[in-house]
């Protein structure tokens, strides 16, 4: 293990192999929420930049960094890779600060993936958590209610797919390109809120926009 934000680590994350590398996938970033700023710009912004210049410098053929969907504005419309930015999380603020400067090393060939919420093995702040806090309502015999409203969209992808979109544009995708990963599923926190009702038998709410603003 190492901590690439270290240069000396990160130096040493390059050499660990047996030969070059021909492709670096960036996936090391903090994803808890809820934290300051200068958290996300040294273990989100700073790491992946730092992996970035490290690549480019020893002719990596592609860089691929792993950035988040929340970069988008908010709004009832489906967002491509062209929609209006406006980060609206603290890690989404680091990633797109980390992408335009990625973009700005010479000699890197980048490409940029932006998944929705990631739930699958390893899933620790997407889908699990609500099944967990589930089997404690279940256990409690209270209502769940859930933030916002039930047509807030979640959009999700399964990790495995991740994995797949990752090599497939290793093998297939021009560097340079930005790609969106979500599934076909349009999840909204009633997609969510319905099906954890239905597998541990709860009932299940919603606090809606002005209470969960106040």
């Amino acid at each position: 293990q190492c901590r690439i934000g270290n240069p000396g680590h990160l130096d040493r994350a390059f050499n660990c192999g047996a030969g070059q590398f021909n492709l670096v996938v960036h996936l090391a970033a903090e994803t808890k929420y809820g934290q300051e700023d200068q958290v996300y710009k040294q273990l989100v912004q700073d790491v992946a930049v730092a992996t970035a210049e490290e690549a480019a410098k020893r002719g990596v053929e592609k860089f691929i960094y792993m950035s988040t969907a929340q970069v988008y504005q908010p709004g009832k419309k489906k967002s491509d890779e062209q929609s209006k930015m406006e980060p609206w999380t603290g890690i989404a603020k680091a990633s797109l600060e980390a992408e335009e400067a990625i973009k700005a090393i010479p000699g890197c060939n980048w490409l940029i993936m932006r998944p929705g919420f990631v739930y699958g093995p390893g899933d620790k702040y997407g889908i699990s958590p609500r099944c967990i806090m589930a089997a404690v309502y279940k256990q409690i015999g209270e209502k769940m209610k859930f933030l916002w409203t039930k047509d807030l969209r979640i959009n999700t992808v399964h990790v495995r797919d991740v994995a797949r979109a990752i090599w497939h544009s290793w093998e297939h995708a021009p560097p340079g390109s930005t790609f969106n990963l979500i599934d076909k599923g349009d999840t909204s926190q009633k997609t969510v809120a319905d099906f954890l009702g239905k597998i541990f038998g709860i009932k299940t709410g919603f606090y809606g926009s002005i209470k969960t603003g106040l």
